[in-house]
This record gives C-alpha cells, structure tokens and sequence, in this order.
C-alpha cells in the first residue's frame, strides 16, 4: 500500500464529510443538506482515523476480537460511505428504491442496491461488490451466536488498503459532482 493513497483517503473523507455536514446547503437540495446536516458524519471521520489502530496492529499479532473489531470498524464505514452516496443522489435512489432513504437500508441491502441500480455493469464494478459483500459478512462477525469466518489480520490489512482505493476511486470523486467545488464552499 503507498502511504500516499491512505493519506489521499483520509484527506478526501475529510473534505467530504466535512462538506456534506457542514456547508452542502445551498449546493445541494435542502432535503439533501437536512440529512446530511443531522447525520453524524463527523463520527465518520474520527472512524476513519481509528482504522490506522487496525492498519498497525496488522503487521503484528491480532486477538480475533482486534480482527472482528476491525471488521466492524470497516463495515461502519462503508455503510456509511454507501448511505452518504445515495443520499447525495436521493432523486435518483427514489426513482428505483422501496424504501424512503438511504438510512432505512442494511449494509446487505444497500450493497444489493448498488448492485442491481448502480454498479450493474462492468467486470471491475463486480469486483467492488464482491469486496464489500466480503467486508459485510466479516464485519457480521460481532454476533456471536453463529460462527463465521473472520478472516485473518493480513486479510484485514489488505482490505484496509482496498478501502483506501474504494474511497479515492469509487467513492469520493461522484461525490465531488462538479470539479472544484469543494474549494467554493469550505473557504
């Protein structure tokens, strides 16, 4: 992994959900600004820091809670990045969804939406579904009354670094819709 990209993830989801949190009303419809205002994407960001507890640990030796525990961590976020997405483009996510919003959704169905609505083409958007139905089974791992495969602390840290990619590529740059926009309205 080039500690390049997990810095250009980090600076993007910084950006972003400050954005989005903060100061999208006006760029985007008020309905979109209401959610975005009252979600908590500022715990987002302080999760997305907390990954790089994860990203250390990885080179070492991990408990399996360490390994669930960073599962969990990477399934909030992706969760997360997924509703913030659809919400962002709420016109479009009514025009095909049974629920309302984004929020109403699990991560199983809100990946099932992307896939089937989104992603639906296109052997490299495939990939991405496959990884994060992958991230959703092992964070799923914290109920512990049925076994699963948790996988192990070098797989975590490979799917650490996908996510890194997962936002810079997938993302973060429909997000920024329109260029620069961002620099308009965080000064």
């Amino acid at each position: 992994m080039l500690l390049n990209e997990h810095e250009e993830m980090k600076r993007r989801s910084k950006e972003l959900l400050e954005f989005y949190h903060k100061k999208a009303r006006g760029w985007e419809t008020d309905e979109v600004a209401d959610l975005t205002e009252a979600a908590a994407l500022d715990w987002l960001f302080s999760l997305t820091e907390t990954l790089d507890i994860w990203r250390k640990k990885a080179d070492g030796v991990m408990t399996d809670g360490e390994v669930i525990l960073g599962y969990a961590n990477l399934g909030i976020l992706l969760e997360g990045w997924l509703t913030l997405y659809l919400t962002v483009y709420l016109e479009d996510f009514r025009k095909d969804a049974k629920k309302n919003l984004p929020s109403q959704l699990t991560l199983e169905r809100l990946i099932q939406f992307i896939r089937k609505n989104v992603w639906n083409d296109g052997e490299k958007k495939q990939q991405w579904i496959a990884w994060m139905d992958g991230i959703r089974k092992k964070r799923n791992a914290v109920h512990a009354f049925q076994y699963r495969d948790i996988g192990t602390n070098k797989e975590l840290k490979a799917d650490i670094e996908k996510y890194d990619k997962f936002i810079v590529d997938q993302m973060s740059a429909p997000l920024y819709k329109n260029g620069d926009f961002i620099a308009d309205y965080t000064e």
